[in-house]
């Protein structure tokens, strides 16, 4: 299947599932993809009531995005691809990202001054992924995921130097 007609699907089914929630949003899809093997769609929605779409810590956008790829793969039926579909509304997830960075880099230094264990907020399994991910090439710390959902949390822990 072409990328324009899987991109028609997603558009359609993102179209079909908005009429409901918010018909006046505008949607814009992005190809990102690598190669033909693997696609990746960044949705981008722009809505003037983006509360409703995103919902509390991003729940219903993550509902959303679990539901338009669900469809859509369906839709599509091809086995060979892996087809990934991100939704962003009002650039949420781009801000959500660049604070996750933030704390994580913030959190590292603390770390790194106290030589102490920094334990973070619970968090979900993508910001969780956001913060491990930010701090991996950080060789003073090691950041692991403790505790059970939805109680799981971040501790970035300094590591001790060899003498």
């Amino acid at each position: 299947m072409k990328n324009s007609s899987i991109q028609e699907i997603i558009q359609k089914n993102i179209k079909v599932l908005l009429q409901f929630i918010d018909e006046n949003a505008k949607v814009i899809l992005l190809d990102k993809s690598k190669d033909d093997q693997n696609q990746v769609f960044w949705v981008k929605i722009e809505s003037k009531e983006p509360a409703i779409l995103i919902g509390q810590k991003g729940s219903n956008l993550r509902a959303l995005q679990h539901l338009v790829s669900v469809i859509s793969r369906r839709k599509i039926q091809e086995k060979s691809r892996i087809i990934r579909i991100i939704l962003d509304v009002n650039d949420y997830r781009l801000n959500r990202l660049e604070f996750l960075k933030r704390v994580a880099i913030m959190n590292y230094k603390k770390a790194v001054q106290t030589k102490h264990l920094v334990v973070l907020k619970p968090m979900t399994a993508y910001d969780r992924r956001v913060i491990h991910l930010t701090l991996a090439p950080k060789e003073e710390v090691k950041t692991e995921s403790l505790g059970e959902e939805p109680n799981r949390r971040v501790v970035i822990r300094p590591k001790k130097k060899n003498t």
